[in-house]
């Protein structure tokens, strides 16, 4: 699924895809002291809904960059949900794994 909202977001701010990346890079440094490898091809994943959840700092960083209130508004989603775990269970499950599911959300 396209990531419309992130790639709304940087044309508004007529950023190409490695300015972005340049610049998330430099917002995670500046905040964890660490050097990341983001480029623009990351981004352009990003975009194409190829990868949904970034790490925290990136997340954070793109969230400061495009001054979002929140993950969802970059158009951001874990790929793994509960509903994805309720999907997967099988009746030859016993509910065990659902009952350690439950216990953990």
């Amino acid at each position: 699924m396209i990531n419309q909202s992130l790639r709304c977001k940087r044309l508004a701010a007529g950023m190409t895809e490695g300015q972005v990346a340049e610049e998330v890079a430099r917002l995670v440094s500046a905040q964890t002291g660490r050097d990341l490898a983001i480029d623009g091809n990351y981004v352009s994943k990003l975009e194409r809904g190829v990868i949904t959840w970034p790490n925290r700092s990136y997340r954070a960083a793109f969230r400061m960059l495009f001054n979002a209130l929140s993950d969802a508004e970059l158009g951001f989603y874990p790929s793994r949900t509960r509903r994805d775990a309720e999907r997967w269970l099988t009746p030859s499950d016993g509910g065990g794994t659902w009952s350690v599911l439950r216990a953990r959300s």
